[in-house]
């Protein structure tokens, strides 16, 4: 992480966008110590978030080295636009059986079922994919 003291601050962002970023988007947040790319990133420009969230991260690295970046994977709510749902499995969902339905957040958004296995290999090998790059 980047260097500590206590007499600077440090500035980071939490971000999103669809699409691509510009590069003057690029430069104002490669102007932060730490970037954390959100859900959603560039899948509508890239095919999805994971593609979309490298390619920023790559791009923030190139004006600023020193930048950390960060994948945000959400461990609870499941998201569309990965790449990894592609083998996401609906058992996998959270069950509800006072509504006898699928637990949903914001009533759309599913949930996740920690105590499948299954699930929880799916999800430790999309965050370990990700990880395996230099961005």
């Amino acid at each position: 992480y980047p260097e500590w003291s206590w007499d600077h601050m440090r500035p980071w962002v939490a971000i999103r966008r669809a699409n691509r970023y510009s590069d003057e988007q690029i430069r104002a947040l490669a102007a932060h110590d730490v970037v954390m790319l959100e859900k959603a990133n560039g899948y509508k420009t890239y095919g999805n978030v994971e593609k979309g969230t490298l390619e920023a991260a790559k791009r923030i690295k190139a004006v600023n080295s020193k930048a950390k970046t960060l994948f945000y994977l959400n461990s609870m709510v499941h998201y569309g636009d990965y790449a990894a749902n592609d083998n996401w499995k609906d058992e996998w969902a959270m069950w509800d059986p006072r509504q006898n339905d699928y637990y949903k957040w914001r009533k759309r958004l599913l949930s996740y079922n920690h105590t499948n296995t299954d699930f929880r290999e799916w999800w430790i090998q999309r965050a370990l994919e990700m990880v395996a790059h230099d961005e």
